[in-house]
């Protein structure tokens, strides 16, 4: 069977979908040279000559389309329904657009998490009456992966598509689940990074996970929350939820109805096909449980995001060095866009993050020379 990968990066997805059997034709922002040497790989500003934008992914998408038997899409396309409108609804493995569209929905959300362990933060929408005191974020609902997030003045009014959000203090956290539209399997939480200046991340940007985080009575709360949210809006396949952990209260900040860049953490730590998992899911399958995780191995993964904009040279031998997503080589990298993915493992989570500093730090030292 012949799947159609669609996203703003889809590298880790095709991989899993490879090593499950299936044939892949793989659609994204940047068609890395990792990309799976068996799979048909499409970059949308390379092989298509579009700005990386979600509308053009999408009419670039429709011309695939006639290629497969089924579509799964992956990150930002949950903020682009007219995706969608490319095929018939039966040739999707994936969440419905009504369910995606009651998830993504903020005053919906936030009165369903009252039966959960979640809260959500005081939040805005455009037209209402803005704050007088307090912090606060703008979120631009057309942007994922904590671009589009910044800082809001006190003065500036949200557009149609934005909302004030209160900005809660605390670690910045992730959770992923199957789900069959009634029944929910939580995957794991992990820590996650954001906006982290050393690796050239904008504020708030998406720049990593560490997983797993181990907290029995927080994976009790989450996977009661995951359930009850699965069963009143139909979430299907895989699923993450961002969220931020305050004073040991989880607010949730985001639900993301489709694959997450925390799953190849847990692929790698349990040994097991998640791409089938969600095919599956989809299906109205989901296991009863998982395997214990063994020992105390935790894996992670940062992202390592352009200072300046950079020529690269030769990356050829960047994989050996626990790198993801590379870039082809003599490619151009925009300032404040991704270069790559660095991967690794730890004793603990406090271990993985040491190495992960050490491998971006010896990674951009190549890059821009010893003076960065």
């Amino acid at each position: 069977m012949k799947v159609l990968l669609v996203g703003v990066v889809t590298r880790e997805m095709a991989q899993s979908a490879v090593s499950a059997g299936y044939e892949v034709i793989s659609l994204d922002y940047f068609g890395d040279s990792d990309q799976p040497a068996t799979a048909e790989v499409y970059s949308l500003t390379r092989d298509f000559s579009s700005d990386p934008d979600l509308r053009n992914l999408v009419v670039a998408a429709k011309t695939l389309v006639g290629k497969a038997d089924k579509i799964v899409i992956g990150a930002g396309l949950e903020n682009e329904l007219g995706l969608f409108d490319i095929s018939a609804a039966e040739s999707f493995w994936t969440n419905s657009p009504g369910a995606v569209e009651k998830i993504r929905d903020p005053l919906l959300l936030s009165n369903l998490l009252g039966n959960t362990c979640l809260r959500y933060p005081r939040t805005i929408l455009s037209g209402d009456r803005l704050p007088d005191s307090g912090k606060w974020l703008i979120k631009d609902g057309r942007q994922s992966g904590g671009l589009g997030v910044r800082d809001w003045d006190g003065k500036g009014i949200p557009n149609e598509r934005e909302v004030l959000q209160e900005k809660i203090d605390g670690q910045l956290m992730s959770a992923c689940f199957l789900a069959n539209g009634k029944q929910a399997l939580l995957i794991g939480l992990t820590r996650q990074f954001a906006g982290v200046p050393e690796w050239g991340a904008l504020p708030y940007a998406w720049c990593g996970n560490v997983a797993p985080y181990r907290d029995s009575a927080l994976e009790k709360s989450m996977t009661e929350a995951v359930q009850f949210l699965t069963k009143e809006t139909g979430l299907v396949g895989v699923n993450g939820i961002d969220f931020i952990l305050h004073e040991n209260a989880p607010f949730l900040l985001e639900v993301n109805p489709r694959w997450t860049g925390s799953l190849e953490l847990f692929e790698r730590l349990y040994g097991l096909n998640i791409f089938q998992m969600h095919v599956e899911a989809c299906q109205g399958r989901v296991p009863e449980n998982l395997p214990v995780l063994p020992g105390q191995r935790v894996s992670g993964k940062g992202i390592l995001y352009a200072q300046a904009n950079i020529t690269l040279g030769d990356t050829s031998a960047w994989k050996e060095k626990g790198v993801a997503d590379i870039p082809h080589p003599g490619e151009t990298i925009a300032k404040g866009t991704p270069i790559c993915t660095l991967l690794t493992e730890g004793s603990d989570t406090a271990d993985c993050c040491n190495k992960l500093m050490t491998k971006v730090q010896s990674l951009k030292n190549g890059i821009y020379g010893r003076s960065e």
